[in-house]
């Protein structure tokens, strides 16, 4: 039920020429997004972020996004990051660049 739940998400945000594909039906957890021409990772992206937005117990099955596509010299899969980003593993400079520690 849940494979056909995110190829249902999948095909309804990204058009029907996009195909869904399973590394295993039972327990999707690698998710292949297929189309002949090359979709565009941040569409990709954000068709996992809307499925993250209105199923996210769905989304999280999903360890792996993968897009599909053809080029010249064959068939080339690529990942998607789809980890959530914690902003409190990044720190944020405010002041310029040379400005004394005592300004601030």
């Amino acid at each position: 039920m849940a494979a056909e739940d995110i190829k249902r998400h999948f095909v309804q945000f990204l058009g029907e020429d996009v195909g869904v594909s399973f590394d295993n039906p039972d327990d999707p957890r690698d998710v292949i997004l297929y189309r002949p021409d090359r979709l565009s990772d941040e569409f990709a992206s954000l068709a996992f972020g809307a499925l993250q937005g209105s199923r996210p117990a769905l989304a999280a099955r999903i360890d792996r996004l993968l897009v599909s596509f053809e080029e010249p010299w064959g068939r080339t899969q690529r990942g998607i990051d789809i980890r959530p980003i914690s902003l409190a593993s990044y720190s944020i400079d405010i002041f310029p660049a040379g400005l004394p520690a005592s300004a601030a």
